[in-house]
């Protein structure tokens, strides 16, 4: 199997990687198909950011918040001494 990175935990994959990875390019081309491979996956990663933050949002309405909930459960421990 290939990967994006032969260290452990290099701070960013190279060029080359990533190209071997989507299918051996080389060139100027290489170097677009990469940077499009790159702009696609910032693009992917926002839009699932957006849906996780609008997840949590809806569970905050719902549920409450934790020191709202810790409130509660201290009023409900208060009332059965």
């Amino acid at each position: 199997m290939i990967t994006l990175w032969q260290k452990q935990d290099p701070p960013f994959p190279s060029v080359e990687a990533v190209t071997e990875v989507l299918g051996g390019i080389d060139g100027k081309e290489g170097l677009d198909v990469v940077v499009n491979y790159l702009i696609d996956l910032i693009t992917r990663s926002g839009f699932l950011l957006d849906k996780q933050i609008n997840a949590v949002e809806e569970k905050h309405q719902k549920e409450g918040g934790y020191n709202e909930n810790l409130l509660k459960k201290r009023l409900i421990y208060k009332r059965s001494l």
